[in-house]
């Protein structure tokens, strides 16, 4: 096996300049990959169409029962993430970013554009 690539983090304000397709404020850091050896386990996740009231049991169910690594998130939240055009809300983003720091999970953002907002 080839050695894990490098994480891409990126901080919340970073987020605001790409989904606004600016990315020339962008800052992007480069945090190193995980020392575990083998394959890193990770589960897709879409807290935007469950109850929040839920997500503290998924994140734990994800990390003690599948013995996951990491999720990935962000694929269907373009519409949560900015409501109105040019309006952004990052509260449910923030939420399961914290919620997956608690249990030590990794979260490997996707690009949120797999549902338009309606707006658009």
């Amino acid at each position: 096996w080839a050695p894990l690539l490098p994480l891409i983090v990126i901080d919340r304000s970073s987020l605001a300049v790409a989904f606004s397709l600016s990315a020339s404020a962008a800052k992007i850091d480069s945090a190193p990959a995980s020392p575990k050896k083998g394959v890193v386990v990770g589960v897709d996740y879409y807290p935007e169409q469950w109850p929040p009231e839920r997500m503290e049991e998924d994140m734990r169910s994800i990390k003690e029962d599948l013995g996951a690594d990491m999720v990935r998130v962000g694929e269907f939240m373009w519409s949560s993430i900015e409501p109105q055009d040019g309006v952004f809300d990052f509260a449910l983003l923030d939420s399961i970013l914290e919620a997956a720091k608690e249990l030590g999970l990794k979260v490997m953002l996707g690009t949120p554009t797999a549902t338009m907002p309606s707006w658009l």
